[in-house]
């Protein structure tokens, strides 16, 4: 009998991934096109494979979705004695980014991808899909494009879905990010008790988790530091969160040292501006003579040079490398494993590449606890073939 796997398409480095293993998925097929995170994947998953135990029967290829044929991925999973249980993955999110009107457009090929998500579940018939973007995809082409979502995978394909705006600080992930999740799962598999309708995951967590439960017992790191792997340093007490980051019972995986931890270098006048930079606030603190080389402020995002507040959870993480996040005590930017912990990958996941690959890697990533909450609650609402 062929075992339950999941396809993970624009997988990324495999924050989503994560969270659905964590949830008790099989993750055997991993696709996409960026040659590091896919380096990171695979090294992750042998990680687990081997903690547990088993041989490592993910595979992670280098597959455009434009291109790919249905017949390989089924092979594949066939070849591994695996029926496609569930397909779930988010197209890249910055055509979609309200932050990005410059190819926030239909016309932008990178947001017609969607397309071919939609054609690999019609031509694979999983039991259930996730699917995950941005908040902006909604009013893409003045809604067009969600609708063009909900059409063909409901009303076409007849799949029993819904969409909800989660925010993964509800989900124990100490960062305020909003996402767009939609959950399909075909009718005949969807529990009875559900009434035929989706149900999305309760917040987990009564209070969101702070940057510094997230940070503080981190060794310190000086700016421009090459040193990729310290040592924890004596800590009295260590949050529930840390702890969490340090150790994932379910696979016995402890981590024995912090990895990736190395930050940008700045100049000295990029220090200079830390200076003047509290908690909470950003580059509109900065003095003028310390910012001529940008000629037109007006410009500037909020999140630029934005020092985090360490009593509440950080905002939405993006390359913060780019966007130059301040850590709240330490005039420096964030490091990759900083970045990482506030995206809830734990201490024992490593990234792979040049570092500027490392920090869009945790960027682009869906962060693993809320990803393993909607797992946990698809899991719930499904029927396994033994029931």
């Amino acid at each position: 009998m062929q075992k339950n796997g999941v396809l993970d398409i624009f997988c990324g480095p495999g924050g989503l991934s994560l969270g659905f293993a964590l949830a008790g998925f099989d993750i055997a097929y991993s696709m996409d096109v960026n040659p590091d995170a896919l380096n990171t994947i695979r090294l992750n998953h042998a990680k687990i494979h081997e903690a547990k135990g088993e041989d490592n029967y993910h595979c992670a290829e280098a597959k455009d979705i434009r291109t790919v044929e249905s017949d390989k991925i089924l092979q594949t999973f066939e070849a591994k004695n695996f029926r496609i249980q569930g397909i779930i993955g988010g197209p890249p999110c910055r055509g979609f980014s309200s932050a990005n009107t410059k190819t926030r457009n239909p016309e932008n090929p990178y947001n017609s991808l969607y397309k071919d998500y939609i054609r690999l579940v019609e031509t694979l018939q999983p039991d259930f899909f996730m699917f995950e973007n941005v908040v902006g995809l909604l009013s893409m082409g003045k809604g067009g494009i969600i609708e063009d979502i909900e059409k063909k995978l409901h009303d076409e394909l007849g799949y029993v879905m819904d969409k909800a705006i989660l925010d993964a600080s509800e989900y124990g992930v100490p960062q305020t990010r909003k996402r767009v999740i939609i959950i399909g799962i075909k009718p005949e598999k969807l529990k009875p008790e559900y009434g035929g309708r989706i149900k999305f995951p309760v917040r987990t967590v009564d209070k969101a988790v702070a940057v510094q439960d997230a940070l503080f017992d981190l060794p310190e790191a000086e700016p421009g530091c090459l040193q990729d792997v310290y040592e924890y340093p004596e800590a009295e007490h260590l949050s529930s969160y840390a702890r969490q980051m340090r150790e994932t019972p379910l696979w016995s995986i402890l981590s024995s040292q912090v990895l990736n931890h190395n930050t940008t270098k700045s100049s000295d006048i990029v220090l200079e501006r830390y200076k003047h930079i509290k908690q909470g606030e950003n580059w509109e603190s900065i003095p003028d003579h310390l910012l001529k080389n940008y000629e037109d402020k007006s410009r500037c995002h909020s999140g630029i040079y934005r020092r985090l507040k360490e009593d509440e959870p950080s905002p939405t993480i993006n390359n913060v490398r780019k966007s130059m996040f301040i850590h709240p005590r330490q005039n420096r930017g964030l490091s990759v494993r900083e970045a990482a912990r506030l995206q809830s990958f734990p201490d024992w996941y490593e990234f792979k590449g040049i570092r500027d690959s490392q920090y869009q890697q945790v960027a682009d990533a869906v962060p693993p606890l809320m990803a393993k909450a909607i797992a946990e609650q698809i899991k719930r609402m499904l029927i396994d073939r033994s029931e």
